[in-house]
């Protein structure tokens, strides 16, 4: 994989060009065929590759034949929703039936939440693939525009029109230029190895294809009711609110048949700890939901205006191409107007896909974790 070099302006990008920058990106300049994945087969292939989901799903079933040797053992005996001190002999029993099945849900519950972690993962990847190749993409314009205008300025200052200062501004905006692109490149190699490590490959030499389709979102609701059904849904709460109430239902038959000093103060204090750590956790997810929205939000303004000014920079392309033609305007002139578009072009496609994943992570909250 070639990368960015300050010393060769563009050498990553000259084979790098595709039809369309939105729809697909590769990792760099190669002659050979690639595999090409869209948004779904990476995902297929993560969600099979990824060992966490795998044992998940051992474990599911191990429980479930479990629960199953139990059921028989009592005879269809229903746990008691409140026994107190009153202890059956099957008590024990039962009760060891009640808490594989909260295992189960417990687990039903992490395997729902990693993977809607690892789906946010690969739509995080693959922005940062598609928005950077596409910004690489231009390298070579870019950078031929800098240098054209830094030339123009060291002419402008041999004829007293411009300043030192402005010549350093010139030359420093190349270099930073150079900079931004290396660490561009640095950013896609990252993600491709990401990619490539939750597929189960070692191979990075493949390309991509993802472009959600961009639909404002609409919240239907304030936003307050909107995030409290939201917590309530959340599997990664449902679990912690699970164990909760696991505490308080086991709490009678754990008091009756302990010896231990304090042991009423104790499982009073792990309830407490428990239902503490859920509505902390709620309140997280709260704060993160509204600053999600306020990003949506913030995404779908800056969409609508990167949409006009793109119409407005085709405008203008237009107009200094007539105006080179009719010999009242420059090539130079016609450059400018024409990274305009590009540049415009790429930021909207960023907006875009950025804003596709903060509709996820809001719909989603338990994408961003455990919420803590």
């Amino acid at each position: 994989m070639k990368h960015w070099k300050n010393t060769v302006a563009v050498a990553l990008v000259s084979a790098m060009t595709l039809a369309s920058p939105a729809l697909a990106a590769t990792p760099a300049a190669q002659t050979e065929e690639r595999t090409v994945y869209t948004f779904e087969q990476v995902l297929e292939k993560a969600t099979k590759n990824n060992s966490d989901l795998s044992l998940l799903e051992q474990n599911l079933d191990l429980m479930s034949r479990q629960s199953d040797n139990l059921n028989q053992t009592l005879g269809g005996e229903i746990y008691p929703s409140d026994p107190g001190y009153d202890v059956t002999p099957q008590y024990e029993t039962l009760r060891q039936l009640n808490n594989l099945m909260v295992q189960r849900q417990t687990s039903r519950y992490k395997k729902e939440a990693l993977q809607k972690q690892l789906e946010y993962s690969v739509m995080k990847a693959m922005t940062t693939i598609i928005t950077n190749e596409a910004n690489l993409a231009m390298a070579d314009s870019q950078l031929k525009l800098y240098e054209d205008q830094a030339r123009l300025i060291n002419t402008k200052k041999t004829l007293g029109m411009a300043t030192e200062l402005e010549v350093n501004q010139a030359e420093a905006q190349i270099q930073q230029y150079k900079t931004d692109m290396a660490k561009a490149q640095s950013d896609v190699d990252q993600a491709y190895a990401d990619l490539a490590r939750l597929m189960g490959i070692s191979d990075t030499n493949f390309s991509v294809v993802y472009e959600p389709e961009y639909e404002p979102f609409v919240l239907n609701t304030d936003l307050n009711t909107y995030l409290a059904a939201k917590n309530q849904t959340n599997p990664t709460l449902e679990g912690a609110r699970l164990g909760a109430e696991t505490l308080e239902r086991n709490k009678s038959f754990d008091l009756a048949n302990s010896t231990a000093l304090y042991t009423w103060d104790q499982l009073e204090y792990n309830i407490s700890e428990a239902n503490a750590n859920v509505k902390n956790a709620e309140d997280s997810y709260t704060k993160m939901g509204e600053a999600n929205y306020a990003t949506v939000q913030q995404l779908e303004g800056t969409i609508a205006m990167l949409e006009t000014n793109l119409d407005l920079a085709e405008s203008n392309l237009k107009v200094a191409q007539l105006n080179l033609q009719n010999g009242s305007g420059t090539q130079l002139d016609v450059d400018q107007a024409q990274n305009k578009v590009d540049t415009t072009k790429n930021a909207l496609q960023e907006a875009k896909l950025n804003h596709a994943n903060a509709v996820y992570l809001l719909e989603n909250p338990c994408a961003a974790g455990s919420g803590q």
